[in-house]
């Protein structure tokens, strides 16, 4: 499994398809298309050639949010974890100090036990008709340390 940055229409048509797939089978409403920029990356997770879980993270400042998570199930951790050393690799590169994201309620351990994350919010996803939510944030230089911790393991 590989992981790399979206370039091109057809890397967001693959991410924004999986995720539409996703989001139907989770029976959330579909989420909003991603767009390119200079303050956002979208990450794609995959085995040989196919997207298999996708990951965007929008920057600001010496703060990032990851935002809109779609993973297959038949790959869920190999792609989270994937997905999460992509980004943890993206916001040092780019010397982002915090990071923030919104989780569903049963993946809150997982954020937490290998990325140190912390939980500042609980509530719903308002713009999802009211599907459970936590709202997580870390500091992306003790999440690399965590995250490393947590590999060697």
């Amino acid at each position: 499994m590989t992981v790399r940055i979206a370039r091109n229409p057809a890397d967001f048509e693959a991410a924004d398809g999986l995720a539409a797939d996703v989001y139907r089978v989770s029976g959330l409403p579909q989420p909003l298309p991603i767009c390119a920029g200079e303050d956002r990356v979208v990450l794609l997770a995959e085995v040989g050639g196919e997207v298999v879980g996708t990951m965007a993270i929008v920057f600001s400042g010496s703060g990032a949010v990851a935002t809109r998570f779609a993973i297959q199930r038949r790959s869920v951790l190999s792609s989270w974890s994937v997905l999460v050393a992509g980004a943890l690799e993206e916001m040092a590169r780019r010397k982002v100090l915090i990071m923030a994201t919104v989780v569903n309620p049963a993946t809150q351990d997982r954020w937490q036990r290998c990325l140190g994350l912390i939980t500042v919010a609980r509530g719903t996803y308002e713009e999802l008709g009211g599907v459970p939510a936590v709202v997580m944030v870390g500091s992306v230089p003790g999440m690399l340390t965590t995250w490393n911790e947590y590999c060697r393991g």
